[in-house]
Parts: structure tokens; C-alpha cells; sequence
């Protein structure tokens, strides 16, 4: 999933679904249950650039 991340075109926008604690693993932060991340591929890592909480 990283590589796919980081291989993204700037600009393009994409929908993955996924459990908790892939999210957490891939942004490398704590996520909660049902959360939503905006994610920036970068490197190895994602950057966190907005959450979207359920409730």
C-alpha cells in the first residue's frame, strides 16, 4: 500500500478502505475506529493531512 501511495500522481485522488489498523501502520499515528485519514504519499511513510471522525 505504501508503494501504491507513493506512486500516486500529485493531484489525484483516490478511495481506499481499510481497517484501523492498517491506517495506523501506513500514517504511522494512532487512528480511532471508523476513522477517516487524508493522506499525502510520501516515501515510506504518509503524511496526515486532514481526519474525518465519524460522530
Amino acid at each position: 500500500m505504501r508503494a501504491a501511495l507513493a506512486a500516486l500522481p500529485a493531484g489525484r485522488l483516490e478511495v481506499w478502505v481499510t481497517h484501523q489498523f492498517v491506517l495506523s501502520d501506513l500514517a504511522g499515528t494512532s487512528t480511532a475506529s471508523a476513522e477517516g485519514l487524508l493522506l499525502r504519499g510520501d516515501g515510506p511513510r504518509a503524511s496526515v493531512l486532514g481526519r474525518l471522525n465519524p460522530g
